[in-house]
């Protein structure tokens, strides 16, 4: 996987790779971690989460108390992880690869 450090996230993009689903992961310092999955455009749970910038909304007390907040878009034939990168306010791409197929 390729690993690159200046690209960001667009904030108007859909919780949505067609055939494949969007995890979002925030990694306390101790204890279990928060995760959702997105697939169609739905959560697994009931957040109404549909856009990037819903994410920044709905957790942004869990964002903050957070050690690391990850974005993962597996498609079948690409996939990229972004980071929340607190300062910045924004999602930056930390690798991208080739997808599930």
């Amino acid at each position: 996987m390729l690993s690159v450090d200046d690209e960001f996230l667009n904030k108007e993009t859909w919780l949505d790779v067609g055939f494949g689903e969007v995890v979002m992961t925030v990694h306390y310092h101790r204890g279990l971690p928060l995760k959702r999955t997105y697939t169609n455009g739905l959560s697994d749970q009931d957040d109404e989460c549909t856009k990037v910038k819903d994410l920044e909304d709905v957790f942004s007390n869990q964002f903050r108390k957070a050690k690391r907040v990850t974005l993962f878009f597996n498609a079948p034939l690409w996939d990229a992880l972004y980071e929340w990168e607190h300062e910045k306010g924004e999602w930056i791409l930390k690798a991208n690869g080739r997808g599930f197929a």
